[in-house]
């Protein structure tokens, strides 16, 4: 299943569309075909270890479903692979495990394609509350969560909290990440269109800037 939907994955990104359709018709006939997954018993057994390896293994490939649906542009489907996904994941390990965040993101991501503020809102800050749990809320999943959380206030017209939520994300790049990273650069749209409607032109042109010049470094 996880091999059929990296294939679907390859053949969209190759403009193949109707082979990367049965591809992935064909990992869900084998990811349908292999089960859910038990509740996980914590163990140290040889056979316990190869259980819950196989179980992980279930929930990446439906993440990875996801990933095509989302890529194909069939944002319901997605949303229904990634939320399956996060249930596994629960069975697994339990609400709010360590995995967990990372497909709250996805789902978000989803939700916020199709213009669901709300319920995308809903999806960052799960994932924002784990996530602020970890030592120096410095965890990988969390620029992602805040960007996702920052547009989506945006778009509510909510701009005091999109500008915290933005400038957080930005922080964290420059103090853990790298202070060029190519992500930044949107982030830095974002805070300048932000800036901008708040009438500081002068930082925004600034954050502008830096957009521009972190994007030329990257070409």
């Amino acid at each position: 299943a996880s091999a059929l939907a990296t294939l679907a994955r390859i053949q969209h990104e190759l403009g193949h569309e109707e082979d990367a359709k049965a591809a992935l018709a064909r990992a869900y006939d084998a990811a349908v075909a292999a089960g859910d997954v038990a509740p996980s018993v914590p163990s140290t057994s040889p056979e316990e270890l190869a259980k819950r390896r196989l179980a992980s293994h279930k929930v990446f490939v439906w993440r990875q479903i996801g990933r095509v649906e989302r890529d194909l542009g069939r944002l319901p489907e997605a949303e229904s692979a990634f939320r399956r996904a996060l249930a596994m994941s629960e069975r697994i390990d339990g609400r709010g495990n360590f995995n967990q965040p990372a497909m709250q993101v996805e789902v978000g991501d989803v939700l916020r394609a199709g213009g669901a503020w709300s319920a995308a809102e809903g999806a960052y800050v799960s994932a924002l509350s784990s996530l602020d749990k970890t030592a120096g809320g410095t965890a990988q999943d969390m620029p992602a969560a805040l960007d996702g959380l920052a547009r989506v206030k945006w778009a509510k017209g909510e701009r005091v909290e999109a500008e915290a939520a933005v400038r957080r994300e930005i922080g964290l790049y420059e103090a853990y990440i790298s202070s060029d990273h190519p992500q930044l650069a949107p982030a830095l749209e974002l805070l300048a269109a932000i800036l901008s409607a708040s009438g500081n032109d002068v930082e925004a042109k600034t954050a502008l800037a830096r957009a521009a010049a972190i994007r030329k470094m990257k070409l």
